[in-house]
């Protein structure tokens, strides 16, 4: 029974694509509801979250739309689209933007508002950005530090880019790990 929920999920995820797509807004409304409804939040919510914004984009509610993401972020956390729909509220790239690639430990972090991660969590951000400041800025925008003075942030630019950078912002997330597990350049 809960595979054949979570494909129905998938599915709907599907419909609602379309619908919204295809500015369908009544259809995509009621598919909306069905998956609110779900006992599956986690999974239902990783779908709502960027169609929900999408649809409010398609409204003109930009600011709803933004908070919409910022606040259900912790369901999307590798969620391609819904980095790319914040994207969308950030400055272009212009001929100063590099490519970071950070990593941020310790700081007591948490992602949205329902994921906490201990001192001793990595985070891995991948950003399209002017200077650090404003990476790490994106990172802030996103996550938040209960103790932002202690973390330690490394960071390197050198980091293959993206094809298309044509907004600044966070691209790619990778969860968090445990301090003195595989560690990266940075160790």
């Amino acid at each position: 029974m809960m595979h054949k929920e979570l494909e129905n999920i998938k599915k709907l995820g599907l419909e609602l694509n379309h619908f919204i797509a295809t500015n369908q807004i009544g259809k995509a409304k009621k598919i909306i509801s069905k998956l609110e409804r779900s006992f599956f939040v986690s999974e239902a919510e990783e779908i709502l979250i960027p169609a929900k914004s999408r649809l409010l984009i398609l409204q003109g509610e930009l600011e709803e739309a933004k908070r919409n993401l910022l606040t259900g972020i912790c369901y999307c956390w590798n969620s391609d689209e819904a980095f790319e729909l914040l994207r969308l509220f950030n400055p272009y790239s212009d001929k100063k933007t590099k490519y970071y690639y950070l990593e941020v430990i310790g700081g007591d972090a948490s992602f949205g508002v329902f994921t906490r991660f201990s001192k001793d969590h990595i985070g891995t951000f991948e950003v399209a950005a002017n200077d650090v400041s404003e990476a790490i800025s994106y990172i802030d925008e996103v996550c938040s530090f209960a103790k932002p003075n202690e973390r330690k942030i490394y960071f390197q630019t050198e980091c293959e880019q993206p094809i298309n950078l044509n907004k600044r912002g966070i691209y790619y997330t990778f969860p968090f790990r445990l301090e003195g597990s595989e560690r990266s350049w940075a160790a």
